[in-house]
């Protein structure tokens, strides 16, 4: 993550999976601000753990098994793809 500290602001870019997030947020947001819950909620409904959700929302997991198939998903990434009927291609 890149951040650039000057006198008493500090300024970060983030980057996220915008293609899984607005996925989930189109079907499990509740409340108007509430974007971190429904993303825990779609994970346990899921299957996947929470922490897993995160990374491949923030971009930290890759959804792809490198160690066997550059172009085989992992499974939970696969899981992800199959719950919101979409190709990998499409999500990730």
């Amino acid at each position: 993550m890149g951040y650039e500290m000057t006198g008493d602001l500090r300024l970060e870019l983030r980057f996220k999976n915008a293609k899984l997030l607005e996925f989930i947020e189109q079907r499990f947001r509740t409340e108007q601000l509430d974007r971190y819950g429904c993303c825990s909620l779609a994970a346990r409904t899921i299957g996947i753990p929470v922490g897993t959700m995160s990374g491949y929302l923030t971009l930290r997991i890759s959804p792809w098994s490198i160690a066997e198939e550059p172009t085989r998903l992992n499974p939970t990434a696969q899981k992800i793809a199959d719950f919101f009927s979409v190709g990998a291609e499409e999500i990730f």
